[in-house]
């Protein structure tokens, strides 16, 4: 018996074994159907899938860095709409690093430029001579009629007093000015350069801010060949000194945008990133929205494109000292609108007008809602401390600074330059002497 119970054992353990090694391969999926083999646009669905997880996850580890060095507690729930916080006498847990802070001079707000906002910046881009299509500058308007009788001369001398560089802003949102200098890029940078750098000499001024907002990709590559032109041009005119261009939230990210911003970045010295006018028109919101939980139009999101093909040290976050009001079919936050497009109202107004301010989680910005007869407005802004959590995001991305349309827009408080600065006073650059 003792001779026959030997083989059973033999034969019991390799059961056992090949048992064991078949749980093993089921456990590994051996003997699970063969999925069958994707298709190039089914691969290319999963990789977009990924390269969206990637990214909210990002986004949403910038922002929770930036609130943390904000000293606020912000509301987390969105129902019932929580009253904004109030603005503490502290805004930052520590002051933040100096960058530099530019500030958007309009003509009609240069009488009205106190000392306090000359303190809180250390930029100024005077707002606006506006480009004809042959290149040099469009000699009417009230724009250029206030700088021809001024020069501004009078805040050149103030700013340069308080540490201020001054730069001179032109600028067009013509579609056929701004088609001729994509066509013609070389006769036409030219005779720009040639009228900025006189401008620039004439008066003292410390550089030169170009805010030329096409809206057609057709003149993308046209745009690049002239802004290379004009730098060009620029400096065999003499011109060393500063050269910011102003450019869209979603010009990186856009292979289709009228900026090319990879090509565009290396020319000039440093890229002031317009990041407002991105609300919705369909439903009322956020003309500035710091975060999107969808991916939508962002402050952070259009940050981290930008950094991908520019270096920090050459980006400025532009911030609103506006809102939008939308008239809408309720008063319930993200109310379908009634009307095209949203009127603008500046911070002083928005706050003159009394109205109980919301806080909106999502976006991390202000809003208000109120009736005029029967008719629902919704108001869409940013308090100081929603500015204080755009400086925030500027200090946790290294960037080269901040700045803000426009000086003026905040009335009489100084809340919002506070919030802009950091905590801290604002860097200032050494001019150059040509």
């Amino acid at each position: 018996m003792a001779a026959i119970r030997h083989p059973v054992r033999i034969a019991a353990g390799l059961v056992l074994l090949l048992g064991a090694a078949l749980a093993v391969a089921f456990a590994a999926g051996v003997f699970r159907p063969t999925p069958p083999s994707l298709t190039p646009a089914q691969r290319k669905a999963r990789a977009a899938e990924r390269a969206t997880r990637r990214l909210l996850a990002e986004e949403s580890s910038t922002v929770r860095g930036a609130e943390a060095l904000v000293k606020v507690k912000l509301p987390r729930h969105a129902s019932p709409p929580p009253r904004a916080p109030e603005v503490p006498p502290r805004l930052f847990s520590a002051p933040l690093t100096p960058v530099e802070v530019l500030g958007f001079v309009p003509y009609w707000e240069i009488p009205n430029i106190t000392a306090t906002e000359l303190a809180d910046t250390s930029v100024l881009a005077v707002y606006g001579v506006e480009v004809a299509s042959s290149g040099g500058f469009l000699e009417s308007g009230p724009g250029w009629t206030y700088y021809a009788n001024t020069g501004y001369g009078g805040l050149t001398s103030a700013a340069h007093r308080a540490g201020d560089r001054v730069l001179f802003t032109v600028s067009t949102t013509s579609s056929s000015v701004i088609n001729s200098l994509a066509r013609h890029p070389e006769p036409t940078s030219t005779r720009l350069a040639t009228a900025i750098a006189g401008s620039v000499a004439s008066g003292g001024l410390d550089g030169v801010d170009l805010d030329i907002e096409g809206s057609s990709q057709a003149d993308r590559s046209g745009f690049v060949s002239f802004i290379t032109d004009l730098m060009g041009s620029l400096r065999r005119d003499g011109m060393r000194k500063t050269v910011v261009l102003n450019c869209y939230p979603q010009s990186a990210g856009d292979e289709t945008n009228f900026f090319d911003v990879a090509r565009l970045a290396p020319l000039v010295d440093q890229v002031f990133i317009m990041d407002y006018d991105m609300e919705q028109y369909s439903n009322s919101s956020a003309n500035a929205p710091l975060a999107s939980k969808d991916l939508g139009l962002s402050d952070v999101q259009s940050l981290i494109q930008y950094r991908r093909v520019v270096p920090a040290s050459k980006l400025i976050l532009g911030v609103p000292f506006y809102g939008v009001d939308f008239i809408t079919a309720t008063g319930a936050p993200g109310s379908e609108t009634l009307t095209p497009s949203p009127s603008v109202e500046t911070y002083a107004n928005v706050v003159a007008a009394g109205k109980t301010p919301l806080w909106d989680p999502e976006s991390l910005t202000v809003w208000t809602h109120y009736r005029v007869g029967s008719t629902w407005h919704e108001t869409w802004y940013d308090d100081p401390i929603s500015i204080a959590l755009k400086r925030a995001l500027a200090a946790r991305l290294h960037l080269a600074g901040v700045g803000v349309w426009a000086l003026g827009f905040e009335g009489n408080t100084t809340e919002m330059l506070t919030a802009l600065d950091g905590g801290s006073p604002p860097r200032r650059v050494l001019t150059t002497s040509s």
